[in-house]
């Protein structure tokens, strides 16, 4: 008797654990979305496009600025802007690099993963990063840019341009939360309580695997996307107007409403 009571308390247990729903901290989300506030000049060229942003004062004070699609612009106070189309990057153990061509002749940028001591200052994780020219090196620090107001809970509306009918997400619609300061996705695909690591760069987000609970939900359209096209993927967003779009491999999109 006291078998069957244990076996039944354990099965009530695990379908509890594996039916649960995602609750997101909406006070502490915003928390964490004001201390992760960037500075409103960066604010400002993440708006106009800027995906990195460097800066150093060896050998002299000099600001680097990229964007992926437009190029790279590079501006030592010691001679003037250097402009290079953009090149695609090269992954190194420990480092990623770019090489231009500039007027001036070849220009090698390279960012460490390694953290950069004068960023401990600010609390920032930012990176070494090395800019060389053919007759100079240049040190600094910097980092990847991104929409901080991604950190936030997002909650899923549509999925190419077909609203979400509440009866086939009967329990929650599928929602994510994104936490930047942790590198960190938390949410509910309409089945299952997923997380994953990811990294924001620019417009994209690299998700790593989905983990969570496993529950088969057949016919689950969100579920299915969230899983074949987010986990382990790099999609593309941009949030316009309370709403996070994300464009997939297939063209296909999602779009989020925030929570509150």
């Amino acid at each position: 008797m006291r078998l069957i009571v244990f076996i039944s308390t354990m099965l009530s247990l695990l379908f509890n654990a594996c039916h649960s729903i995602y609750t997101a901290d909406t006070k502490k989300s915003a928390v964490t979305r004001l201390a992760i506030r960037p500075a409103d000049s960066i604010i400002q060229r993440e708006g106009n496009g800027a995906e990195f942003f460097a800066y150093g004062s060896s050998p002299v004070k000099w600001t680097l600025e990229v964007d992926l699609d437009k190029g790279f612009f590079f501006k030592p106070a010691d001679g003037r802007l250097l402009i290079a189309s953009p090149v695609p990057v090269s992954k190194l153990a420990g480092a990623e690099m770019y090489e231009a061509k500039t007027d001036l002749g070849p220009m090698k940028i390279t960012v460490y993963k390694d953290v950069c001591a004068t960023s401990l200052k600010d609390n920032k994780m930012s990176n070494k990063v090395e800019v060389t020219l053919p007759d100079k090196r240049y040190t600094g620090c910097g980092e990847y840019l991104y929409n901080y107001l991604l950190n936030d809970i997002w909650i899923l509306e549509s999925i190419n341009s077909k609203a979400l009918l509440s009866a086939a997400y009967k329990k929650q619609f599928p929602v994510m939360e994104f936490n930047l300061e942790k590198n960190k996705m938390f949410g509910y695909d309409g089945c299952s309580n997923i997380n994953s690591d990811i990294l924001v760069q620019g417009n994209h987000i690299k998700f790593s695997g989905f983990a969570g609970t496993t529950t088969s939900c057949r016919g689950n359209e969100a579920a299915r996307i969230f899983s074949t096209m987010l986990s382990n993927h790099t999609v593309d967003y941009y949030i316009k107007m309370g709403r996070l779009v994300m464009s997939l491999s297939d063209d296909s999109k999602l779009v989020f409403r925030k929570s509150d």
